[in-house]
C-alpha cells in the first residue's frame, strides 16, 4: 500500500492507535494470532475486525478497524474530495468505496455498543478515545453522499447510527414534574412491577411479558441488537426522585421515510401523585423530541378499539384517525383478535397546532 498524506483525520487515526489501550490490543492480537506479517492491507484488517465484532470482542474490533483506516491508500483522496465539495457518489457502491462505507458503519456499530455499555472493556463513554473515534466516524461518513446510496441496508444503517451517536440522542427530556430518560438495566425491578399491573399492560402494549428474562433483555440488549435504531425506549420518571411512572417509545423507526410509531403508557397510580397530567407531559416531550431533534416527518399511533379513553386522548394530542383495522392483531393476554385505530400526526400539523405549541412552551424547560 502507498503511504497516505497526513491529513487532520489521518493524524487522528494514528493518534488513536498510538499511546492507548488500542495499540496494546493491536500488538497482542498480532502476537497471539500471528497475523502481523500477513495483514498488509486495509482489506485484511476490515475482514478480521468484522470477525471480532461478530464475537462481541469490541475492543479488538475497534483496534483492527482503526488499523485498517491507517492503511487505506485512498483515505486522503476521499477526505480531500469532500473538502473540495466533490463528495464520493454512493449510488452504486463497488470495490474500495463499498469497503470504506462498510468500515465506517462498523466503526459506528462499535461506538454504539461502547456508548450503551455493552462493551465491558470500554467502560467510560466520555473518555478521549471514544470522543475522537466518534468525531472520526462523522468525518469519514461525510466523505460519501449516503443519501443517494441504492443499497437500502447500508443507507439505513448509516442514517440510524448517525442519529444514535449524535449527542442530542442521549439528553434526557424534562418538564418540572417529570423527565424522560433512556431505559436501562437499573430499571429492571421497577419495570417488572409495572408490567404486573394488568391495566397498564392493557393500555400500553398487550404483547409485553412480565418475566425476568424478558425484562432483562428488553432493558439491556433487545433495544440495541441487530438494528439498534429501530426502537427508542424511554423511562418516564419523577424529576425529583427518579421513580418509574411509565414508558414512552418510538418504534419501527423508518429513517428513510422519517416516520415512527408513537407509544406512551403511564402507571395508573401516577395520576394521584400530584404531578399533573403525566401522560400529556410525556407525550408532548416525546413528540417535540421526535420532530425537532430526530427530524421525523410523521408519527403513527395504534390504539386498541376497546381503549376509547386512549383513542380520545390521542385525538386530543392532534392526531388524526386515518384507518380502522378490524381483527388486526392478536392479544397475547386473552388470545382474542383485536381491532385497532390507526392515527397519524405530521410534523407540519404538530408545528401549526396552537394548543400543542402552548403545551410545548408549558412543559419544556
Amino acid at each position: 500500500m502507498k503511504p497516505i498524506v497526513m491529513s487532520s483525520i489521518a493524524i487522528k487515526v494514528r493518534g488513536l492507535i498510538q499511546g492507548s489501550v488500542v495499540s496494546q490490543t493491536l500488538a497482542r492480537l498480532d502476537s497471539e494470532e500471528g497475523h502481523g506479517p500477513q495483514l498488509k492491507t486495509c482489506v485484511d484488517y476490515f475482514v478480521l475486525a468484522h470477525r471480532h465484532l461478530e464475537k462481541g470482542q469490541h475492543l479488538n474490533a475497534l483496534s483492527l478497524n482503526l488499523k485498517a483506516w491507517s492503511l487505506a491508500d485512498t483515505f486522503e483522496k476521499t477526505f480531500t474530495a469532500k473538502q473540495e465539495g466533490t463528495s464520493q457518489s454512493c449510488v452504486n457502491l463497488t470495490g474500495q468505496n463499498r469497503l470504506f462505507v462498510e468500515g465506517v458503519i462498523m466503526l459506528g456499530q462499535i461506538l454504539w455498543f461502547w456508548r450503551i455499555g455493552l462493551a465491558p472493556q470500554l467502560r467510560d463513554p466520555q473518555n478521549e478515545v471514544w470522543q475522537m473515534a466518534c468525531e472520526l466516524f462523522f468525518q469519514l461518513g461525510t466523505n460519501f453522499d449516503m443519501t443517494k446510496c441504492q443499497d437500502a441496508n447500508l443507507k439505513n444503517q448509516w442514517i440510524g447510527l448517525s442519529e444514535g451517536l449524535h449527542p442530542n440522542y442521549w439528553l434526557p427530556l424534562g418538564s418540572n414534574a417529570i423527565k424522560l430518560r433512556r431505559l436501562g438495566l437499573a430499571d429492571q425491578k421497577p419495570l417488572m412491577s409495572l408490567l404486573q399491573e394488568p391495566q397498564f399492560i392493557d393500555q400500553y402494549l398487550p404483547s409485553l411479558q412480565a418475566n425476568e428474562r424478558y425484562v432483562e433483555q428488553w432493558c439491556g440488549v433487545a433495544q440495541t441488537a441487530r438494528s439498534p435504531m429501530k426502537r427508542i425506549e424511554f423511562a418516564v420518571v419523577q424529576s425529583n426522585c427518579d421513580e418509574l411512572l411509565g414508558l414512552a417509545s418510538l418504534g419501527n423507526i423508518d429513517w428513510e421515510g422519517r416516520n415512527a410509531e408513537f407509544l406512551v403508557g403511564i402507571n395508573v397510580h401516577a395520576r394521584s401523585m400530584g404531578l399533573g397530567a403525566v401522560g400529556l407531559q410525556a407525550s408532548v416531550l416525546l413528540m417535540t423530541w421526535a420532530f425537532r431533534v430526530l427530524n421525523l416527518k410523521k408519527l403513527i399511533s395504534f390504539v386498541y378499539d376497546k381503549n376509547r379513553v386512549a383513542q380520545n386522548g390521542t385525538l386530543r394530542l392532534g392526531f388524526v384517525q386515518e384507518d380502522f383495522l378490524n381483527n388486526q392483531i392478536k392479544n397475547t393476554q386473552t388470545g382474542e383478535l383485536a381491532s385497532i385505530f390507526k392515527n397519524g400526526l405530521t410534523k407540519h400539523q404538530f408545528e401549526n397546532n396552537p394548543q400543542l405549541q402552548r403545551w410545548v412552551q408549558r412543559f419544556s424547560r
